[in-house]
């Protein structure tokens, strides 16, 4: 191989101009047409292109590598280029070099393939991803992901490893004799041979994560060029020390940097994430800047050939930019969407409507401003879900002063949401669209000579003509009780109103920009803006909020970007929309404010102010403050509401009204809860009795009467959980356990605990505890967080207690204190988990390694001797968050929310007989899936049980033995008979005695058939809801994970974990066929030893999409919503992912109008628990720095609104590190 002076990946600077034959132009820098810079599309690969080369053999050969290890070779010597698959290596190119007839490509490897023949063979490996690769002459230089830089030499064969960085090293050069790095440390290296050891120099750190470097001399001297996440392009030289010139920014992450000579000149040519090429120019003034290209998909790796810059971007296209110093053919050939012409003197748009209706005439226009009238323009049309390309003839129509127009019309007689491709020839020559394939894309075009260009960009509009948007005064989305709210209001409410889009999905949705709520009040229509609200699903919604002063109807105008202006009316039940204001007036949706007067009284009276809080279907209505012990003139409507009466010290009373149209006194009992106390020891004087949730007998401890637990308590405030325990003790201890959840330690054996804190103790699934209290002698106790089975960490200074009496065989009481901040701390923020709950038990034991010897609740099994194994299988249960908030619930009894496992829930109906009780709470439908079926029977009485069944057409019985949990059986019945009906029963042991159970039967089902009409099906645990009721018949199912495989549609998201099989295949797999309205979809999933790293994933034709959703793991099922047909799986998701910096599964509206309520949103895999984002204008002065929250709304650290323009970003988490762009426009 011959020596050469250096090498640096996506760099060349070849001054040959080679004819290069471009099949798209479209005009980028100038207003004008004639000089200027063009982009030409090329070809789409069906391989999204991550690195590229040009063959020395001639610029018209192009080397090219994807995400999934393919090479090709394109030539693009001919009009038509051709893109040739040579080899594939198995993973991601990363980066290839080309010398002599040989490519050189590393992924995880380094290899060496023969251009021509496609003969590949492996060089070297690497425990991770190669990033990087240079040649100079025998020597290669190679960085990782790991932030390692190695020197092959292909002489000897020989790897040596040279030096390191912090983080990947993403990109290297050679220059002045050594190598430079960048790296994702932020940092810029030079790595230096001095008396044969390689040393290593930090040269500068950029505060930015780095991408890219090269080496170029177009300032007039051979120098380094940097770029990153910043956008910024800085440049490096040497002259009495290191030099760092912050040339300029851009737009968008720097991903590449290249040097040509396109114009006349050597320039520097820089390509971003974003989608943007930038030139920067050297002139005897500095470098001048010039934005060249916006693609609107980013650009993943680029090369300079002869005159032309080649680039391959995220959308799988390959296209080039060049500049031309004359005007292309065709220059005044045009069709803009919605652009404006005119015709007879009256404006039209190109295209008109723009946004058609089913079986609406729709007018296509063509202009030529050389004023042609021999053209015969044609314009193309079809569905895009069709390959059958349709034609119509465009006629002359007139001339105007500056062009000549052509016209032709075409009725689609298609479904609304059917999308149409199209595009217009005309000279020889194709108008099509430029940017994304977005339907609001109505303003761009292109022209170029290639009809298959054509084709893969065309316009694109949708048959739809109203948006679908929708008002439902009675209907809840989201946490939001109701698209108006108050539903009911009251003269002088606050009042809120949605209008709610489908932005996404199947079906007709669209882009909403805005609009008009219009209302009547006092005999006079007004009008306010409606703002951006929040996103749900494929859903949008926006809303208003106004007072209610004479108010009386309303209706609303809806603008979109793809549809025409709707108009929105109807009544508390039914939204309609329309095309006219005219028809939206004259039925508007009404407010009735009838309304009624009473009083409240309380019994006994309170001797101090009371706040009352009026609820309706747990929906806050209104707030009133009484002047002492009642509530006077109270305004509501007819209805039933929920009262909740309380002050400050949390005294509280519930109760729930039915009031009339008639004004009435109410007179209510009033009691007491108190959360607040001073701790002193004194339980039974600072518990209520509301508050006692375990009386224990004071005779039932094998260590006899002096060591006894009596009762326990519980109660809990906003910050606190309190605890009580009375008993008596003599030289023994109590250890009371605390399950807060699967976060922490969640042991199932307490006997390798550390020294005189071990238990011989087990503990069933349910109750895992992740904290541990023990005291002796009712003396002052140790706290410990659980954190494995073998170790604790003493969290005692950060918990209150206080001991009242006991001691030497007395009778004693405890309270203990113990903050959330402390149960949940590394789990949330602030506050508690959504929907808490926590576990609790107690035992009497001795010291280390002893057994249990009273408890509480309790248990089924009696206590054995003092250093027996003892199975807890009760524990009481402490519900924190019922209304799922993330706070702690307030204005309850906890004796009437906790509950005990010790016995069943009222739900399973227990049946008696003689003296066996039972209950079968097994659903008489189960959803089929081949895998055995779990069917189970609660009994707190039988020792043991044994499951007889059947396929229901056959006679025998067979026999299964159980799992036992907490007094459930659990019997495991084979795949081989789940289907069809089966017939089972049970048979109950107690002692010498034996109960058969009623046969059952149970009808095992393939799928669920959803029938129109109705809103919501089920069977055993799947659920699904509809928003609307179901118009078509559809279909639920099981899939078997395997099927993805023969489907080819095996999901490439790297933060799901891969198999065994080297796969990424669901633990479970559904399907929904046909088409349906937004739903909330529950599905089960039978495997539960990662549930905690379950996420839904759905299929939607294309790519697998990250749903939120929620887990319930106690039922093993996951709940998310959705929209359309496709399949739902559910992942697993590698915890290495997540540490790893992939836990971001989405940003909202990385460029957003604050006016119109918008703001960017971090979208996380899983909620990080530390979030920190950082706000810096383009000089980089910080303007606003948030803890705790994953969005901004545009507003600086003194509350304004910022300027219109790009901002940089930086997000921190305990597992994300990144800098990136956003934009604030108005």
């Amino acid at each position: 191989m011959e020596a050469w002076g250096f090498e640096v990946k996506r760099l060349f600077s070849l001054k040959n101009h080679w004819i290069i034959s471009i099949l798209v132009f479209l005009i980028t820098s100038v207003p004008i047409f004639g000089a200027g810079w063009y982009s030409s599309l090329i070809l789409k690969s069906g391989e999204n292109i991550t690195s590229c080369i040009s063959g020395f053999s001639g610029v018209s050969v192009i080397y090219a590598g994807g995400v999934y290890g393919s090479i090709y070779k394109i030539d693009t010597s001919s009009d038509s280029p051709v893109m040739t698959y040579i080899t594939g290596l198995g993973s991601e190119i990363t980066d290839m070099i080309y010398e002599d007839g040989i490519i050189y490509a590393v992924n995880n490897k380094l290899w060496q393939i023969d251009a021509e023949s496609g003969f590949s063979v492996v060089i070297a490996t690497n425990n991770c991803s190669y990033q990087a690769i240079i040649v100079c002459g025998d020597q290669f230089y190679l960085s990782d992901e790991y932030g390692v830089l190695r020197e092959y030499n292909s002489s000897t064969g020989e790897m040596t490893e040279i030096g390191s960085s912090a983080l990947g090293m993403t990109d290297i050069a050679y220059y002045s004799g050594a190598v430079f790095a960048v790296s994702r440390d932020k940092c810029l290296y030079r790595f230096y041979k001095n008396a044969g050891q390689w040393l290593r120099e930090k040269i500068y750190n950029a505060g930015t994560k780095l991408y890219t470097i090269t080496v170029s001399s177009f300032s007039g001297e051979s120098r380094l060029y940097i770029g990153g996440a910043d956008s910024y392009l800085r440049e490096i030289y040497y002259k009495n020390g290191w030099k760092i010139f912050p040339v300029d920014y851009t737009s968008g992450g720097v991903n590449g940097i290249v040097t040509a000579d396109i114009t006349g000149s050597d320039n520097i040519y820089l390509y971003t994430d974003g989608g943007s090429w930038w030139e920067f120019s050297n002139s005897t003034s500095g470098y001048v800047k010039k934005n060249i290209l916006n693609y609107g998909a980013g650009i993943n790796t680029a090369l300079s050939a002869g005159a032309t810059l080649y680039f391959f971007t995220s959308d799988s296209y390959m296209s080039a930019l060049y500049y031309s110093s004359v005007a292309l053919s065709g220059k005044g050939y045009k069709h803009q969407p919605s652009g404006s012409l005119e015709i007879g003197g009256a404006p039209f748009p190109y295209r008109n409507p723009v946004f058609p209706r089913k079986d609406e005439k729709t007018s296509f226009y063509f202009t030529d401003s050389a004023k042609s009238l021999s053209l015969s323009p044609v314009l193309y049309w079809k569905q895009k879900s069709s390959s059958s390309w349709q034609t119509s003839s465009f006629v002359y129509k007139e001339t105007g002063s500056s062009y000549s127009v052509y016209f032709t019309s075409w009725t689609f007689n298609y479904s609304t949401g059917t999308v149409i491709d199209y595009f217009i020839a005309a000279g020889g020559y194709y108008i099509f669209r430029s940017g994304e394939d977005k339907l609001s894309n109505n303003s761009n075009y292109t022209f170029g000579i290639s009809s298959a260009a054509a084709a893969a960009k065309p316009f694109t509009f949708m048959v739809a003509g109203l948006g679908n948007c929708f008002h439902y005064p009675e209907t809840s989305f989201g946490n939001t009780a109701s698209m108006r709210g108050p539903r009911n209001p009251l003269s002088g409410d606050e009042i809120t109103f949605f209008v709610g889009n489908q932005a996404s999905g199947s079906g007709n949705y669209g882009n909403m920009n805005g609009g008009q709520f219009h209302y009547r009040e006092n005999g006079v229509w007004k009008t306010s803006p409606i703002n951006w609200s929040e996103d749900i699903g494929d859903y949008k919604y926006w809303k208003t909020v106004l007072t209610s002063t004479g108010m009386t109807s309303y209706y609303f105008s809806v603008t979109y970007d793809d549809h025409n202006t709707t108009y929105v009316y109807g009544d508390d039940s039914v939204s309609v929309a329309c095309g006219s204001e005219d028809e939206a007036k004259a039925s508007p949706f009404t407010l009735n404010f009838s309304t009624v007067a009473f009083n409240i009284n309380l019994t006994p009276a309170a001797t101090t102010p009371q706040n009352l809080l009026i609820y309706e279907a747990g929906t806050f209505i209104k707030a009133y403050e009484s002047a002492v012990s009642s509530f006077a003139s109270v305004s509501l409507y007819s209805g039933n509401f929920e009262l909740i009466i309380k002050d400050g010290n949390y005294q509280t009373i519930y109760d729930t009204v039915s009031f009339s149209s008639v004004s009435k006194t109410y007179n209510l009992l009033y009691s007491s809860t108190p959360h607040s106390f001073t701790l002193d020891g004194n339980c039974e004087g600072n518990f209520s009795a509301n508050e006692l949730i375990g009386v224990d007998s004071q005779s039932d401890s094998s260590w006899g009467a002096k060591n006894d637990i009596y009762n326990l308590w519980a109660t809990f405030d906003k910050d606190n959980l309190y605890l009580g325990l009375k008993g008596v003790l003599e030289n023994n201890s109590v250890v009371i356990y605390l399950d807060c959840g699967d976060y922490l330690g969640s042991i199932d054996d307490a006997s390798a605990l550390p020294w005189a804190q071990s238990r011989n103790h087990k503990f069933p699934d349910g109750f895992r505890p992740d904290f541990q209290f023990t005291f002796w002698d009712f003396t002052g106790g140790f706290f410990y967080r659980i954190t494995s089975s073998t170790t604790l960490d003493d969290v005692t200074s950060q918990v209150s207690q206080a001991v009242k009496g006991g001691g030497s065989g007395e009778t004693g009481s405890l309270e203990i204190k113990i903050p959330f901040s402390v149960i949940y701390n590394g789990i949330t923020a602030f506050g508690i988990p959504a929907g808490a709950k926590l576990g609790v038990a107690a035992a009497v034991c001795g010291g280390d390694g002893t057994s249990a010897k009273d408890i509480i609740p309790d248990q089924s099994a009696p206590c054995g001797d003092t250093f027996d194994e003892f199975s807890f299988d009760k524990w009481f249960v402490l519900p924190l968050d019922e209304d799922i908030d993330g706070v702690p619930d307030t204005g309850r009894y906890i004796a009437d929310i906790a509950y005990s496992t010790s016995s069943a829930a009222a739900s399973q109906m227990a049946v008696s007989s003689g003296e066996i009780s039972y209950s079968n709470f097994n659903a008489p439908e189960y959803f089929y899936k081949e895998r055995d079926m779990p069917l189970s029977v609660y009994s707190v009485d039988a020792d043991s049980a044994v499951l007889k069944w059947k396929n229901a057409a056959e006679s025998v019985y067979a026999t299964l033995y159980p799992a036992l949990n907490a007094s459930t059986f659990t019997f495991a019945v084979s795949a081989d008979y789940v289907f069809g009906s089966i017939d089972y029963y049970f048979v109950l042991y107690k002692g010498t005695e034996s109960l058969n159970t009623g046969v059952y039967n149970i009808d095992v089902m393939p799928e669920i058939v959803l029938t129109p009409g109705s809103r919501e099906y089920s069977t055993g645990k799947s659920k699904i809801i509809f928003k609307e009721p179901l118009e078509d018949s559809a279909k639920l199912f099981f899939l078997e994970p395997e099927s993805l495989i023969t489907d080819n549609i095996l999901p490439i998201n790297p933060e799901i974990n891969i198999s065994t099989d080297g796969m990424r295949l669901p633990a479970e797999l559904y399907e929904i066929e046909g088409n349906i309205p937004p739903a909330s979809l529950t599905l089960s999933y039978f495997d539960d030893a990662d549930e905690d790293k379950y996420a839904v994933y759905f299929y939607d034709g294309s790519n697998w999409i990250y749903k939120n959703s929620s887990r319930d793991i106690s039922a093993n099922t996951v709940t998310f919503s959705v929209n359309q047909h496709g399949k739902a799986g559910i992942f697993k998701i590698t915890s290495a992912s997540l540490v790893s910096g992939k836990n971001i599964s989405s940003i909202s509206k990385p460029v957003f109008n604050p006016g119109l309520g918008e703001k960017i949103e971090f979208n996380f895999i899983q909620t990080p628990a530390v979030i920190k984002i950082e706000i810096f204008d383009m000089n980089g002065r910080k303007i606003k720095e948030l803890s705790g929250e994953s969005s901004w709304d545009g507003r600086d650290r003194n509350n304004n609104t910022v300027p219109a323009g790009a901002y940089l970003y930086h997000l921190e988490t305990d597992s994300d590190d990144f800098w990136g762009t956003l934009g604030v426009w108005k």
